[in-house]
Protein backbone atom coordinates (compact mmCIF):
# COMPACT_ATOMS: atom_id res chain seq x y z
CA UNK A 1 0.00 0.00 0.00
CA UNK A 2 1.63 3.18 -1.05
CA UNK A 3 0.75 6.53 0.81
CA UNK A 4 0.04 8.56 -2.07
CA UNK A 5 0.39 8.42 -6.53
CA UNK A 6 3.51 9.96 -6.09
CA UNK A 7 4.94 7.68 -3.73
CA UNK A 8 4.35 4.93 -6.38
CA UNK A 9 5.42 6.85 -9.12
CA UNK A 10 9.26 7.38 -6.70
CA UNK A 11 9.10 3.56 -6.20
CA UNK A 12 8.68 3.05 -9.85
CA UNK A 13 11.31 5.52 -10.96
CA UNK A 14 14.25 4.01 -8.56
CA UNK A 15 13.08 0.47 -10.15
CA UNK A 16 11.22 -0.82 -6.86
CA UNK A 17 8.16 -1.89 -8.93
CA UNK A 18 7.32 -2.78 -12.54
CA UNK A 19 5.12 -0.21 -14.40
CA UNK A 20 2.05 -2.78 -14.70
CA UNK A 21 2.16 -4.23 -11.22
CA UNK A 22 -1.10 -4.00 -9.28
CA UNK A 23 -1.03 -1.91 -6.51
CA UNK A 24 -2.93 -0.33 -4.14
CA UNK A 25 -2.45 3.55 -3.43
CA UNK A 26 -3.97 5.73 -0.84
CA UNK A 27 -6.17 8.36 -2.23
CA UNK A 28 -8.48 11.71 -1.11
CA UNK A 29 -11.43 8.82 -1.90
CA UNK A 30 -9.90 5.99 0.05
CA UNK A 31 -8.06 3.02 -1.54
CA UNK A 32 -7.45 2.46 -5.22
CA UNK A 33 -6.35 -0.79 -6.92
CA UNK A 34 -4.24 0.40 -10.29
CA UNK A 35 -0.94 0.65 -11.80
CA UNK A 36 1.99 2.92 -11.47
CA UNK A 37 1.04 3.28 -15.55
CA UNK A 38 -2.19 4.18 -14.98
CA UNK A 39 -1.17 6.53 -12.38
CA UNK A 40 1.54 8.30 -14.39
CA UNK A 41 -1.11 8.92 -17.37
CA UNK A 42 -3.34 10.39 -15.48
CA UNK A 43 -1.01 12.82 -14.28
CA UNK A 44 -0.15 13.70 -17.60
CA UNK A 45 -3.16 13.49 -19.74
CA UNK A 46 -5.06 15.26 -16.81
CA UNK A 47 -7.93 12.80 -17.14
CA UNK A 48 -11.29 13.99 -15.05
CA UNK A 49 -12.07 10.54 -14.32
CA UNK A 50 -10.90 9.43 -10.69
CA UNK A 51 -9.01 6.16 -11.63
CA UNK A 52 -9.14 4.62 -15.13
CA UNK A 53 -9.56 0.73 -15.36
CA UNK A 54 -9.49 0.32 -19.34
CA UNK A 55 -6.75 -0.63 -21.45
CA UNK A 56 -6.21 1.66 -24.19
CA UNK A 57 -5.39 0.49 -27.82
CA UNK A 58 -3.84 2.32 -30.40
CA UNK A 59 -6.30 3.45 -33.16
CA UNK A 60 -5.08 3.67 -36.76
Amino acid sequence: LFASPEEAMLAYYTGTIELHAKIKVRTEKGRVETSVGRLIFKDRVNVDEDYLDAIFEKIG
